[in-house]
């Protein structure tokens, strides 16, 4: 059984596709923020729970060219469902972050966060696909996840606003 499900708020888009146990969620969103800006956010592991809901995040070591982190994630809708993981991150390059499951709860955990240069700003998409160790009725993952993952990217805009501020990406002395 498959549950597909499309998001829209003002700014965000986000694709949720849950079959039993399996989860692939694609989310895009533009800011007006410059590449460097978006990267200070989106790979700032160590302060991601500061500003991300229902997570705790912190680097736990290095492997050659691969960051090494610990990430805790909650359910707002089912207060006592925890994922541990341990999360390999690597760029793959300038504007791809790659990253999988080293060890955790979940079977499988692996994709990546992209964030490429758009006219007044940067887009930036992000793609997981998981696969759940025990069973959950589809919906009640689907409803779960749903509500969890819609506040990833508005998180990430409040984040950039709070560090950046409203005036968007700012310009080398060399091209003003």
């Amino acid at each position: 059984m498959t549950t597909a499900v499309a998001l829209q708020s003002a700014v965000p888009s986000t694709r949720l596709s849950v079959t039993t146990g399996n989860i692939l969620l694609q989310s895009d969103l533009t800011v007006p923020y410059s590449l460097d800006q978006v990267w200070s956010v989106v790979a700032d592991y160590d302060n991601l729970g500061s500003f991300m809901p229902n997570l705790r995040s912190r680097v736990v070591g290095r492997d050659g060219s691969r960051l090494l982190v610990e990430q805790i994630a909650g359910s707002s809708l089912i207060p006592v469902l925890r994922f541990r993981l341990l999360l390999e991150f690597e760029r793959q390059s300038p504007e791809r972050l790659g990253f999988r499951r080293r060890a955790g709860s979940l079977a499988r955990f692996d994709g990546f966060w992209s964030v490429t240069a758009r006219p007044g700003g940067s887009h930036i998409s992000y793609q997981l696909n998981a696969q759940n160790r025990f069973p959950l009725p589809s919906a009640l993952l689907s409803t779960a996840i749903r509500r969890d993952t819609e506040k990833i990217m508005p998180a990430i805009a409040a984040e950039l606003r709070r560090r950046h501020g409203g005036a968007g990406p700012r310009r080398s002395p060399d091209s003003q």
